[in-house]
């Protein structure tokens, strides 16, 4: 009797969990829409580049850095003068490199970022799905996700290693929310790889983890894992690699102090020095591209993911540099936001409180704010002037006769074709170039912007070289101008030296 009871009790159990199974929502739509959002990702990113739209900052700078790292060289650039970790301590690369061993290739990157920002979707998919909402609604906020501007332009403006910090932030939510301690530390260790300042976010996640979800292990841990890493990189990690220099993003807050001690410093004893920025007409404008694309689903009584958002928003509100404005919807300054802001969108639909309640409307409000960013953007090209695409061809006719790894010195928007080599550089009157004779091409179109911006440079540099007794015209068409070393004049040093650059006045 006892044996009967078992053997109907085992089976009993197996048909509850098939019918469990049966009744577990299908993974493969969400998959699907990571692939086909994914692939578009990367087939525009793809297409800017090949227009010769991308440029050393950034994309040329990591695929150098990802290049010498897959080759076992420093992990030193010669486009910035910057080691990896002495930049922004984004030792994400590291692991991206291996890929390298495969296929050397920039797309790689542009593959990574895409796909890593698409995978961002089943997370949300996942929280959705355990906040009660139906497929449908958590499918709809995952594709609010994957259409938010920020994430679409993100992926469009070259590379950054935080592009897989955002999913790497959604998976660990997930985790918390699941309570599975093991990947909520891998997935916050992966996401910290790509900035050293992302700490300061996870700590925030932390407190926002242990105040309002009910987390105390989960937060504390986040805690004390962000500010672990941000004193290690910012008192050791950075000042060792960057020969002592401090990290790059301290530049934006000069008008408050030189060093990070001295901004806190000044923050707290003399506040009037940037409270007239943070309560500025700029910052409530920064604020309102964050915010109204995704207003539909924000509830007042459910933004408390935020919190773990406001390192992010302090940061960019508080920056002031003519060069670089980090309130712009256009670069990746507010992708640190994006996860938290999905995690609210999730808590207010599921909640019940939002303006869009039907999956239907909330995906006609995201598609349509993406075809008018697209509508946008066309006429903002189109009064720019369309792409000359012989000068295009020209340039690419150039780079097929660059055929060794030599050093080469061009223009800005070329480097990132050019890039994985020991030796490369771009034009530029604000950072030292080598002397000419250590490279062996230089590789000009005098169309680029940069080349426009700098052309006094660009012109001189243009005539030293006619006149140069080392180098010869390769090639020449379509103001595109290829140098190359003459054979008497090759020396193998000069593949070897790029690894001793140190620039005087850094980045």
């Amino acid at each position: 009797m006892t044996i009967l009871e078992g053997s109907i009790s085992v089976l009993a159990q197996a048909f509850q969990e098939r019918a469990e199974a049966s009744e577990r929502p299908a993974r493969w739509p969400v998959i699907a829409m990571i692939l086909a959002v994914g692939s578009a990702l990367l087939a525009t990113s793809t297409l800017r580049h090949h227009a010769f739209r991308s440029g050393a900052l950034d994309l040329g700078f990591f695929d150098q850095l990802t290049y010498l790292i897959s080759r076992g060289h420093e992990a030193f650039s010669t486009i910035l003068g910057w080691h990896l970790m002495g930049d922004h301590a984004a030792y994400v690369l590291y692991l991206i490199a291996p890929a390298y061993w495969v296929w050397p290739d920039v797309h790689v990157l542009l593959a990574v970022q895409a796909f890593a920002l698409a995978a961002g979707a089943y997370p949300v998919w996942r929280l959705g799905r355990l906040a009660g909402l139906s497929q449908a609604r958590a499918l709809a906020v995952a594709l609010a996700y994957l259409l938010y501007p920020i994430v679409l332009a993100a992926n469009l403006f070259d590379f950054h290693p935080e592009t897989i910090s955002v999913p790497a932030m959604l998976f660990a939510a997930l985790a918390a929310r699941e309570r599975r301690l093991g990947w909520f530390i891998v997935a916050l260790a992966v996401a910290m790889g790509g900035k050293e300042i992302i700490a300061l976010t996870v700590i925030a996640m932390g407190a926002w983890l242990a105040l309002f979800e009910q987390r105390r292990l989960y937060g504390a841990v986040a805690i004390v894992l962000g500010a672990a890493w941000f004193v290690i990189a910012m008192k050791f990690v950075i000042p060792y690699f960057g020969e002592g220099k401090q990290a790059s993003g301290v530049q934006y807050y000069s008008y408050l102090g030189h060093t990070f001690g001295q901004i806190v410093g000044n923050m707290i004893v003399e506040p009037q020095r940037w409270l007239p920025v943070l309560f500025s007409l700029r910052t409530v404008k920064y604020l309102c591209v964050l915010f109204l694309p995704v207003i539909w689903g924000l509830s007042p009584r459910h933004l408390s993911p935020l919190i773990a958002a406001l390192p992010t928003l302090a940061l960019n509100s508080l920056a002031v540099d003519d060069r670089v404005d980090m309130t712009s919807p256009f670069m990746q300054y507010s992708l640190m936001v994006v996860p938290f802001l999905a995690l609210a969108l999730v808590a207010g639909v599921a909640g019940g409180q939002t303006l869009l309640r039907r999956p239907r409307w909330i995906v006609a409000w995201s598609v349509g704010l993406v075809m008018l960013g697209a509508a946008a953007r066309i006429i903002q090209v189109q009064a720019r002037g369309v792409t000359d695409l012989r000068n295009n061809l020209a340039s690419r006719e150039a780079i097929e006769q660059i055929q060794d790894k030599g050093g080469v010195l061009t223009t800005h928007e070329i480097t990132p074709h050019v890039s994985q080599r020991l030796l490369v550089q771009y034009i530029d009157p604000s950072r030292p170039l080598r002397p000419i004779d250590e490279f062996e091409y230089v590789l000009l179109n005098l169309s680029h912007g940069s080349a426009q911006t700098h052309d006094e440079l660009t012109e001189s540099i243009l005539k030293q070289l006619h006149d140069h007794p080392e180098f010869r015209v390769a090639f020449q068409k379509d103001d595109v101008y290829l140098f190359r070393k003459v054979e008497p004049f090759l020396h193998s040093e000069s593949r070897e030296a790029a690894a001793d650059f140190r620039p005087a006045d850094g980045r």
